[in-house]
């Protein structure tokens, strides 16, 4: 067994080391591009909407379902002093990944999980 085997090349049908070498040795790739994509992922990073206090992050529990692979890395914390867009830098409050079987169905996902933006309370 190569030290590549496994998730890369079970999921992707791809060698992912020997596309690295190829591309760095200057040499032509042997990779066949696919009509039928097997997944799709849809990344969102949320930012606070308002400067604040942050009261509710409505998204914060999502859990998986119905074949939506989920991946959040939450950063705010509900009753944190937060910084809008009037600000030079927004307060990162949270890195959402998606998947689904294609990208029709990874958007839907992230439409439908982001819907309710964070909410935050005036100063």
């Amino acid at each position: 067994m190569r030290a590549n085997e496994g998730f890369p090349t079970m999921y992707l049908s791809v060698d992912l080391i020997e596309a690295q070498l190829r591309s760095c040795l200057d040499l032509p790739q042997t990779l066949k591009p696919s009509r039928n994509p097997r997944c799709a992922v849809v990344n969102a990073i949320v930012y606070a909407p308002a400067t604040g206090r942050l009261a509710d992050l409505s998204f914060a529990h999502v859990a998986p379902e119905g074949g939506m692979g989920i991946e959040l890395d939450v950063l705010g914390q509900v009753g944190q002093e937060v910084a809008g867009p009037d600000s030079t830098f927004a307060t990162e409050l949270a890195e959402l990944t998606l998947s689904g079987k294609n990208l029709r169905r990874a958007r839907s996902l992230a439409a439908r999980v982001l819907s309710e933006p964070p909410r935050i309370l005036p100063d």
